[in-house]
């Protein structure tokens, strides 16, 4: 019972700070809507090819994706492609190599190569496009070159009469195709929240130790030794305030994420509970030690801003890390961040079953729980050798 009491006033403090509450619920949301409204609001896609064919059929095809009010389609070299995808200027390229039309002709495997780097929203659109463009052109060279035989008429010339007349079929099919570009979109967008919503909740939960400053700073502290009041206790209803407050604030971003954001963010809603229920566990883990030998309020502040926006940007919360250097790929292993951002992305986007996760879930209770006994454990003593003074 005296926990529970514990609890309440502690939840109670943090409760009183609406400021706190609105900016660790706000942000993570506005975040993701700015970053999601730059990308949707950037120019048109733009596809570079390099057309090493030159042939009619070539020709055709890119006059068949340029057709499209929405894309832009730049002709260059097949070695500013690579250049340009390795810098991760561009998302994707289209090398036709020659011999396009023979394939075309004789249903061979077409020698058009997708050169790509990462998975986005505009690449995506591009390979439909391309996809859509690629199976329309076959589909009239075969039946051209069926026609040509029974009429003895010239391929190309019927070819070209056919042409005349798709431009209204493939915008019907990429339209029809569009919902699958939006939900790409939406998926993008959750992955956004998520990655700064596993940042932004780290702040929330050290509001809940926050008060172990506060109260050495204003004697509250020093006025429980000489209580009968369990130490343990003490720290035990700090954790469970803070991983509470923590888990209010999850709950809170993922509501205005669905609601504001209209974002299906409960489709996988068992799974992530787990999730989340042990990531805060862990941030809970991480913070006490590092919480319990701060001993003024600037010190604070500022170490845990540091550690959290600095492991945020390690973690992948702001960008991905498909594409980042090895050795960034290398320290976001050791960020927390990171490591709620795989497991919720193996359940939510990679169909993983949870069973699959309970190793890493498993390991990350454990890191926590190793956490909580040391920090337990060095100031128990030392509370007892105090209260023994």
């Amino acid at each position: 019972m005296e926990i529970l009491i514990m609890i309440k006033k502690q939840l109670k403090l943090l409760f009183s700070n609406r400021l706190i509450i609105f900016a660790g619920i706000a942000v993570p949301v506005i975040l993701t809507y700015l970053f999601s409204n730059s990308i949707s609001s950037s120019e048109k896609p733009c596809l570079y090819v390099a057309d090493l064919s030159k042939s009619f059929y070539s020709r055709q095809l890119l006059q068949m994706i340029t057709s499209h009010k929405d894309i832009t389609v730049v002709n260059t070299s097949r070695a500013e492609i690579l250049k340009k995808v390795d810098d991760q200027l561009i998302p994707m390229g289209l090398v036709i190599d020659k011999g396009f039309d023979n394939a075309l002709l004789n249903n061979k495997p077409l020698p058009a190569e997708i050169i790509k780097n990462f998975e986005s929203a505009d690449s995506a659109v591009l390979k439909q496009v391309l996809n859509t463009e690629l199976s329309i052109l076959k589909k009239i060279v075969s039946d051209s070159s069926f026609l040509s035989k029974e009429l003895n008429v010239p391929v190309n010339s019927l070819t070209t009469k056919l042409f005349d007349g798709i431009e209204n079929t493939s915008a019907a099919e990429i339209n029809n195709n569009a919902a699958d570009t939006r939900a790409l979109k939406q998926e993008t967008m959750i992955q956004t929240l998520l990655g700064f919503l596993v940042m932004f909740i780290w702040f929330a939960i050290t509001q809940g130790f926050r008060t172990l400053i506060e109260e050495r700073e204003n004697n509250t502290y020093y006025r429980l030794l000489s209580t009968p009041a369990s130490y343990n206790r003490y720290l035990a209803a700090k954790i469970a305030a803070a991983y509470l407050f923590g888990a209010f604030h999850i709950l809170a971003v993922l509501l205005v994420g669905k609601y504001f954001l209209k974002l299906p963010v409960f489709s996988h809603l068992l799974p992530a509970i787990l999730i989340f229920a042990v990531y805060i566990f862990l941030l809970c883990g991480i913070s006490l030690p590092l919480a319990l030998f701060m001993k003024r309020h600037e010190d604070f502040t500022v170490t845990f801003a540091v550690i959290i926006i600095a492991t945020g940007i390690l973690g992948g919360s702001f960008f991905s890390l498909e594409t980042a250097p090895r050795y960034l790929v290398l320290l976001s292993k050791f960020t927390p961040e990171s490591w709620g951002q795989k497991l919720l992305e193996a359940v939510l986007f990679h169909n993983s079953s949870i069973a699959s996760q309970l190793g890493p879930l498993l390991s990350l209770m454990g890191i926590a729980l190793l956490c909580m006994t040391a920090a337990f454990t060095v100031f128990s003593i030392a509370f007892r050798r105090k209260a023994a003074n």
